[in-house]
């Protein structure tokens, strides 16, 4: 707790006697009487409000540490959750992708399977034909109803059927 000049009167000031120098018995100033107990009182509520300035500032502290670990949590949170979709995302655009490529496929292939179909039309019997169209039509209500996934399983089938159908070619010329 600092000490003012205030606190004890006016200021001290030398006297001079005889020959300029200060004697301590001649004229030494005198103090203004203080109320001690009141100077007491000042200064024990000027502490009392610096322990409570102290008091809100540890709270505010304490306060904030508290948000800072939530916040580091939360923000722990969230990363996890931003890496988890970006995988999610990553393995939807592959998948996607394998679809797309599968899809050009299986058109290129339906494409193949029908110019097939035109040449054994021509060339061999109206049985076969039939039987054909039938698994065609069997073929294109699955490609229909089947899910992206099914792409696999539904290529395979039209690959099969051209390799029939070639092998059919074959043995008709």
């Amino acid at each position: 707790m600092a000490m003012r000049d205030e606190d004890f009167g006016s200021a001290p000031t030398l006297t001079e006697a005889g020959g300029g120098s200060w004697l301590p018995g001649m004229s030494a100033p005198v103090l203004e009487h203080r109320d001690w107990q009141s100077l007491y009182e000042q200064a024990h509520a000027r502490a009392e409000r610096e322990q409570a300035r102290a008091d809100a500032a540890e709270a505010r502290c304490e306060e904030l540490r508290r948000a800072e670990v939530d916040s580091r949590a939360r923000a722990g949170s969230l990363k996890w959750h931003l890496d988890k979709s970006r995988a999610k995302l990553k393995a939807a655009v592959e998948e996607t992708k394998e679809v797309r490529r599968a899809s050009k496929k299986a058109l290129s292939l339906q494409a193949e399977v029908a110019r097939l179909r035109k040449r054994l039309s021509e060339s061999a019997e109206g049985r076969t034909i039939a039987l054909l169209r039938e698994d065609n039509a069997r073929l294109k209500q699955q490609l229909r109803s089947a899910s992206p996934k099914g792409f696999e399983r539904r290529l395979k089938l039209l690959e099969d059927e051209v390799a029939d159908l070639r092998v059919s070619l074959r043995r008709s010329q």
